[in-house]
């Protein structure tokens, strides 16, 4: 057994022939399927590639930005670069296949193609195409390399479009709901992004975005925007309290930003919007 696998896990895997020379923005580093017995692990690392991982049968626990998710039949994970990696099957045997990228873009179009840091839907896995990936790595030809490239590429633009609609579908709306909370409980904090609540809902901040602005038409950060303003509003509106603590409670650092903040969306400074309210 090679690499980091221990006893219990079988795997087949071909890697990209080291005598080829093609440009390949993805970098197709690896194409193989493993099958996990019960209770069978392997050893945590942080790896750096980048690696698609889509479930065949069985039930096998990850960790992804340090939470813990069960990937199914399937479902699929995507593993970035300089994540920690540790693979083990629950309590049944467990059948995966996985592609690993190494390419100076890979990391870039992958992200921008939406994938959610978590668990997600993928469909039934076209081991058909995984076979034929195979294929391509066994031939010791550029143009092997190069038609291997483009199917990856196809492969990864259907799932992401997949994983796009379950996103979106219906049972979304949990998530929008989750995003929405967050949003309002954390308005006075400045250390509050997009990125940030993204991270703690494991989702990808493009994704998250897109599912988010389907269901409000809003975008997060405009959402955000608006809580914050409207705050702003009642608190000049309604107290005497100093144009500096409003910025505070409304998560911003400094008062001179929250002025143009302000002015930008309401025409007005802080204190002439003050000055010409109702008696």
């Amino acid at each position: 057994m090679k690499g980091n696998y221990v006893a219990s896990i079988k795997e087949e895997v071909f890697y990209r022939l080291p005598t080829i020379k093609f440009c390949d923005p993805l970098g197709i580093r690896s194409v193989g399927k493993a099958t996990f017995l019960k209770g069978a692990t392997t050893i945590e690392r942080k790896i750096d590639f980048a690696q698609l991982v889509w479930g065949v049968s069985g039930r096998g626990l990850l960790n992804i930005q340090r939470q813990p998710h069960v990937l199914a039949a399937g479902d699929c994970a995507l593993f970035l670069p300089g994540d920690n990696h540790c693979l083990r099957a629950v309590n049944e045997t467990w059948h995966y296949r996985w592609i690993t990228l190494d390419g100076a873009c890979a990391t870039v179009l992958l992200s921008e193609m939406g994938f959610p840091r978590k668990v997600f839907s993928g469909g039934p896995c076209p081991e058909e195409q995984f076979e034929k990936l195979s294929d391509f790595l066994k031939q010791p030809m550029p143009d092997a390399l190069q038609e291997a490239s483009a199917l990856t590429y196809k492969l990864l633009l259907g799932l992401a479009g997949n994983a796009y609609l379950a996103e979106t579908s219906p049972k979304s709306g949990k998530w929008v709901e989750e995003i929405i909370k967050l949003l309002s409980d954390r308005i006075s904090d400045a250390t509050c992004s997009i990125i940030t609540v993204a991270e703690q809902l494991g989702m990808n901040r493009c994704s998250m975005t897109k599912t988010f602005k389907q269901h409000t038409g809003l975008s997060p950060k405009d959402y955000l925007s608006s809580l914050r303003l409207r705050r702003a509003s009642e608190l000049l509106r309604n107290t005497e309290l100093s144009v500096q603590e409003i910025a505070r409670m409304c998560g911003f650092t400094e008062a001179n930003y929250f002025s143009k903040f302000f002015r930008k969306h309401t025409g007005k400074a802080p204190l002439q919007f003050r000055s010409g309210r109702m008696p």
